[in-house]
């Protein structure tokens, strides 16, 4: 079994090349413009606007702060756990 993209898909040979000067050019990696790609066929025409994508962004940013918070105060709780038994 191959593991080239292009045969495994019946594809052109070429298209690691035509994704990397896609990529390239839109200053993406190979990966992020096919995920970009695939997220705008999906979307089907909806797209969103500047705000809306500011908006995702700091969600996004929110989300991972949060996630760092929610860590140090499992560390607090079980740290506080630790010393009540030890």
């Amino acid at each position: 079994m191959s593991t080239n993209i292009a045969t495994s898909f019946n594809l052109p040979l070429d298209f690691k090349e035509y994704l990397d000067k896609k990529a390239k050019n839109s200053n993406k990696t190979r990966t992020q413009y096919v995920i970009d790609a695939v997220t705008a066929y999906a979307s089907e025409g909806k797209t969103i606007t500047q705000e809306q994508s500011q908006q995702i962004e700091q969600l996004q940013v929110l989300t991972a702060s949060l996630a760092k918070e929610l860590q140090e105060i499992k560390t607090l709780i079980f740290q506080i756990l630790k010393n009540q038994h030890g």
